[in-house]
């Protein structure tokens, strides 16, 4: 039998898995780039404008760090916006594809086995690379088609020919990432150290093309990352470099290949380090065991939320010229009274990194429902823990670990303002403002609850209000939505922490609406049976 026997048959198993997952995917990457690209025109309408811009961001390593390389700039004029819509969208575009590419790889490669599912898959017509090669072709396939979308979006106002090199620029690094996924998911034996790994080679290779960026050298060149920005849209198409990044995803996946025939099914590569002859305490207890399931996870969002966070706060006084020179920037960010501008500035962007925390919540919480679905549940429910004893330990792990994250990254702000100010009584404002955003945080996270006490089998449906979220607060004010939108976003309602005065009264109607929904998830889930598909 061929090693490839069964891989279409499996391409469609896992088309049908995802006929939900990739969809989202690829409409909420879509749109978040189209609808942000789409507000440049009204944001950029004059050569003063555009010229504020490039050098508040290219004059300056963390600006360079936090969009490319800026191919084209020279050339951008109010009726050429296309290298600025690029040179603005690529790092996070290119985030975006990255983990779509590496979580839907991985959760049909290392997840399966792991599960048990794909050895008795195996036990069939199925070749020991079909899964792989499978899993990789959805997600290459996922890519490919977000990449046509946005070419096309982006050709509705700009050159065809820089619009579709953009479109597959972007798909190139979601086809890599799928492959340095499949390869990764070998090299391990549970799917988190998989997905921790290839998070980590993202991590390495988006620095090195941070490095080459802001030398402005041949270091850019070691990293498909910095291939897909070398591709240059808008600004000298080099077609050629498609090839070099498909060439390296292909090698990737022949040598995935050659780690499958060395490997036993079910292992990885590197050994399991062992863990230590006496468990701790806390695992014997539901809140402890739910902390460890997940520690790994909070740790790398808090220190990559630090990082970000000193980042932003390292900007706000060179943001301050561009709020004084561009009017439109005061209104997106929002009148806030008689507040300093670089306080505007570094509230308005609290609120994305608020957001972002809203996401690394939502992740969290899934972790109650994966629990159910694999029977880990049923092993402990077996026994003396209460239904509702264990499904609240994984919430508030997901609720405690929030605020660790959001705390990281007021901590990474508030340092790095104080320290360019030269004023240390700013730091705690800053912390305190991004703490105060937990309540609209658990109040998505009390909306998953509900729907796992509810409706499991419709959990991932929080994810749409995330995403709607997303979009109001990134470009609902640019687009001119209209005010009910804005009143749906419950971060709106958060006090902006240190241009605004801290107000109490909304986060305690938050929290109180969080509770309920708590309460009513719980309810739910004691009066339901088990759910284990």
């Amino acid at each position: 039998m061929s090693g490839f026997a069964g891989t279409w048959t499996m391409a469609r198993l896992f088309l049908r898995r995802d006929r939900v997952r990739i969809p989202v995917w690829v409409a909420s990457i879509f749109v978040l780039v189209i609808a942000s690209i789409a507000a440049f025109p009204g944001l950029y309408e004059t050569q003063e404008a555009i010229d504020v811009r490039n050098d508040l961001l290219m004059g300056n390593p963390f600006g360079i760090a936090l969009t490319g390389p800026g191919y084209g700039l020279d050339e951008v004029t109010p009726d050429n916006l296309g290298p600025m819509a690029v040179n603005e969208m690529s790092a996070s575009t290119i985030i975006a594809m990255a983990f779509m590419g590496i979580f839907l790889v991985m959760r049909h490669t290392r997840g399966e086995e792991q599960d048990g599912r794909l050895e008795l898959l195996r036990a069939g017509i199925v070749g020991r690379y079909a899964a792989v090669t499978a899993a990789f072709l959805v997600a290459a396939g996922a890519a490919v088609l977000l990449g046509l979308l946005l070419g096309a979006g982006l050709a509705a106002s700009y050159p065809a020919a820089g619009s579709f090199a953009f479109g597959f620029s972007m798909a190139s690094v979601g086809i890599v990432f799928a492959a340095i996924g499949v390869l990764c998911a070998q090299l391990t034996e549970h799917t988190r150290a998989a997905t921790g790994m290839a998070t980590v080679v993202f991590a390495t290779l988006f620095a090195v093309r941070v490095i080459g960026d802001i030398r402005d050298s041949w270091v850019t060149w070691l990293t498909p990352i910095g291939w897909a920005q070398e591709i240059r849209p808008f600004a000298g198409e080099q077609w050629w470099v498609l090839g070099l990044a498909a060439a390296f995803a292909l090698g990737l996946v022949v040598a995935t290949y050659a780690v499958i025939e060395r490997r036993d099914f079910g292992a990885g590569v590197v050994p399991t380090r062992k863990g230590h002859p006496r468990g701790s305490t806390a695992l014997t207890r539901p809140l402890g065991l739910a902390f460890r399931l997940q520690r790994g996870a909070f740790i790398a969002w808090a220190v990559g939320m630090l990082v970000f966070g000193a980042m932003l706060g390292s900007l706000v006084q060179e943001a301050e010229r561009m709020l004084e020179a561009l009017d439109v920037y005061a209104a997106y960010f929002g009148a806030m009274g008689d507040a300093p501008l670089v306080e505007v500035f570094l509230s308005g962007y609290l609120v994305f990194v608020a957001i972002t925390a809203a996401g690394q919540a939502l992740q969290a919480s899934l972790q109650v429902r994966s629990e159910e679905s694999k029977g880990h549940a049923e092993t402990l429910l077996a026994g003396s823990v209460s239904r509702s004893r264990w499904a609240a330990s994984h919430v508030l792990a997901a609720l405690l670990g929030n605020l660790l994250v959001l705390g990281a990254a007021g901590v990474g702000a508030g340092a790095t303002y104080a320290l360019v100010t030269g004023d240390a009584s700013r730091f705690w404002p800053v912390v305190l403002g991004m703490l105060a955003y937990a309540p609209a945080v658990w109040l998505l996270v009390g909306a998953a609850v509900a729907l796992f006490g509810l409706a499991q089998r419709a959990y991932a449906l929080v994810w749409a209000p995330f995403a709607w979220i997303v979009v109001v607060a990134m470009v609902g004010p640019l687009l001119g939505l209209p005010e009910w939108t804005m009143d749906a976003d419950p971060f709106a309602y958060v006090p902006r922490m240190p241009a605004e005065e801290f107000a109490a009264g909304p986060l305690l109607v938050m929290t109180a609406i969080a509770a309920a929904l708590f309460a009513v998830g719980l309810a739910g889930f004691r009066r339901r049976d088990l759910d284990l598909s």
